[in-house]
C-alpha cells in the first residue's frame, strides 16, 4: 500500500512539472535561434589568435594586424565553404573595404584595410568562431574561391625580386607607401622592366635634394610613384588607396631548387643544398649575452613519441675579396608546412648534427663553409612531408627561392 502511495505521488509530481514546463503565461519572445559554428581568420590563417571584444549587441568584434592579401583570400575561401553568401561590399574614403556575409542568421562583417594591413570581424549574436586546432587543422578544399570582394594587385618589387617591405604606411591622402632597404640597380632595373611589360609608361622624372630619383609611372587607371636613392640603396613605391602592391606569390614567383643544385645568391657566392635527413637527435647551442662573459648552453633534441626531428645541410662556396658574415647570404629564410610557419634552430655545423648559432665570424676570399636548419615534425607532418618548404631570398635579394622536402631531395647516401 506504501509503495502504491508513493507511485502515485510521484505520478502527480510529474504531471505538475510538466505543466510548469509549458508555462500558462502569454509567450512574448521566441526562442532564441541555435549557435552557428564558423571560421574566425585565425582557424584557418597562419596567425595569432586575438581576444575579441564584446559589442552592445552581444557580438564580439575580432581584431589582426599585419594581414596579407593571400591571408584575406583564403578566409574568404573558407568562408564560402562555410555556406556564406557575400550581401554587400562597399570602399570607405580612407580605402577600408567593408564586406557583409550572411548565412542563415549568422552575419559577418569583414573590413579589410589594406593600406593598414588590418583586418577586423564583426560577429552577430550567437556565432561561435572555431579556435585552430593543430591537430586537426582547416582545411579549405581545392577550387575553392573566395567571395571576398578583390583589392587590385599591382606589380610590386617584393613580387618581381627577394625583397621584402620594411615599413608600410599611410600618407596624407590615405596611400600606402611601401619602402624597401639594400636595394641593389639590379632589383631596381628589374622593377622598371617589369612595370613597363605591366602595361605602365612614365609621366615623369626628377631628382630630389637628397639624391632620390623620383619617378611617377601609369599604366592609364593606377598611377605610381617610385623613388629610389641609388647612394643608400633606399627605395619607396606609392600605391593608391583601394589597390595593393602584389605579393610574391607561392610558388609561381619562385626559384624551385634541387638537392645538388648550384644556386646563384650573388656573383662568384654559390650555395648548394646538401638535402634533408630525418635523425635521430641534433644538438644546438645558444648563447645568453646579458652575461659578460655570454652564458653559453647546448640543448639536445630528440626523436620519439610523435616528435620527428629533421636537419636541412647547406653548403657555401664563396670567392669575394670582401669579408661577409656567412649568416647573412641567404636572406628572408622561412619554413612553412603548407601555410603555417613552423620554428627551427639555423646556425653554422659544428660536429655531426651540431649546429651553433650566428657570430661575428666570415667569410672572405675563397672560402668555404656549412650551415644548417633543424626542426621538428608531428606524425600527422611526416605523413605529408612533401608539403614542408624551406623559402629563402638571395644574397642581394635579387631571386627568391624555394625547396621541397621531396624524397628526392633527400640527401644521397654515400657511396
Amino acid at each position: 500500500m506504501r509503495k502504491t502511495v508513493l507511485i502515485a505521488l510521484l505520478l502527480c509530481l510529474a504531471m505538475v512539472c510538466g505543466a510548469a514546463a509549458e508555462g500558462i503565461l502569454p509567450v512574448l519572445q521566441t526562442p532564441p535561434p541555435e549557435i552557428i559554428d564558423t571560421v574566425g581568420l585565425h582557424t584557418v590563417a597562419d596567425v595569432d589568435t586575438p581576444t575579441p571584444t564584446l559589442n552592445k549587441d552581444g557580438g564580439y568584434t575580432y581584431s589582426y594586424k599585419t594581414i596579407t592579401y593571400d591571408q584575406y583570400e583564403d578566409f574568404g575561401k573558407a568562408l564560402n565553404q562555410e555556406g556564406f553568401t557575400l550581401q554587400s561590399k562597399e570602399w570607405s574614403e580612407t580605402g577600408v573595404l567593408t564586406s557583409v556575409l550572411k548565412k542563415r542568421h549568422a552575419v559577418v562583417t569583414v573590413r579589410y584595410d589594406c593600406g593598414g594591413r588590418t583586418l577586423n570581424l564583426i560577429y552577430s549574436p550567437r556565432v561561435n568562431v572555431m579556435d585552430y586546432n593543430p591537430e586537426d587543422p582547416y582545411v579549405i578544399q581545392p577550387d575553392t574561391v573566395s567571395i571576398l570582394p578583390p583589392v587590385p594587385q599591382i606589380v610590386s618589387l617584393q613580387s618581381v625580386t627577394g625583397l621584402a617591405v620594411y615599413d608600410q604606411k599611410k600618407t596624407e591622402n590615405n596611400d600606402t607607401r611601401y619602402r624597401y632597404r639594400e636595394v641593389v640597380y639590379d632589383c631596381y632595373v628589374r622593377f622598371s622592366v617589369q612595370l613597363g611589360e605591366a602595361g605602365f609608361t612614365l609621366v615623369s622624372a626628377e631628382t630630389l635634394e637628397d639624391g632620390t630619383s623620383r619617378a611617377v609611372v601609369t599604366d592609364g587607371t593606377v598611377t605610381l610613384t617610385v623613388d629610389y636613392n641609388l647612394e643608400t640603396k633606399e627605395a619607396a613605391v606609392i600605391y593608391p588607396r583601394g589597390t595593393m602592391a602584389r605579393e610574391a606569390a607561392r610558388y609561381d614567383d619562385y626559384i624551385a631548387v634541387a638537392a645538388g643544385e648550384p644556386i646563384s645568391l650573388m656573383e662568384d657566392v654559390t650555395a648548394v643544398i646538401v638535402g634533408w635527413e630525418p635523425v635521430d637527435e641534433w644538438n644546438s647551442t645558444s648563447y645568453n649575452r646579458n652575461w659578460i662573459p655570454a652564458k653559453r648552453s647546448d640543448s639536445k633534441h630528440y626523436s620519439g613519441d610523435g616528435v620527428h626531428q629533421i636537419y636541412i645541410l647547406i653548403r657555401y662556396e664563396y670567392n669575394r675579396p670582401e669579408a661577409r658574415p656567412w649568416d647573412g647570404l641567404i636572406r628572408n629564410r622561412a619554413l612553412l608546412f603548407g601555410k603555417k610557419s613552423l620554428s627551427y634552430s639555423f646556425g653554422a655545423v659544428n660536429g655531426t648534427y651540431s649546429i651553433y648559432p650566428g657570430s661575428s665570424a666570415t667569410l672572405s676570399g675563397k672560402d668555404t663553409s656549412s650551415c644548417a636548419i633543424a626542426f621538428s615534425l608531428t606524425d600527422q607532418q611526416m605523413e605529408h612531408i612533401e608539403d614542408t618548404v624551406l623559402e629563402f631570398s638571395g644574397t642581394e635579394y635579387l631571386d627568391r627561392f624555394c625547396f621541397r622536402l621531396t624524397p628526392e631531395n633527400r640527401v644521397k647516401p654515400q657511396e
